[in-house]
């Protein structure tokens, strides 16, 4: 079972994940209007490999984010956890 320490840095995690990719986002969007701004750009491609970094992070202590990102080539265990956004504070581990 996941504890209150766990589960504070599991939502962490998330929440940190989520905050780079909205940043990411709203960096693509400016760069689709501002294509030669090269300030825009370059924090694009920072905060793009934060997220990068951070996902990988969060995936490989609690489980893929997204379908696509599962990589067990022996089952789909997609569907064996908790999804993210699911509340993991009473969540048993099998």
């Amino acid at each position: 079972m996941l504890n209150n320490r766990n589960c504070a840095e599991r939502e962490k995690m998330l929440c940190r994940v989520r905050e780079l990719a909205f940043t990411v986002h709203e960096l693509n969007l400016f760069l689709d209007s501002h294509p030669c701004n090269r300030m825009a750009l370059k924090y694009f491609r920072k905060y793009n490999d934060e997220l990068k970094k951070a996902t990988a992070l969060y995936e490989e202590a609690y489980g893929p984010l997204t379908a696509t990102s599962d990589n067990n080539c022996d089952e789909w265990s997609w569907i064996k956890r908790p999804w993210p956004w699911e509340n993991t504070c009473d969540w048993e581990d099998n």
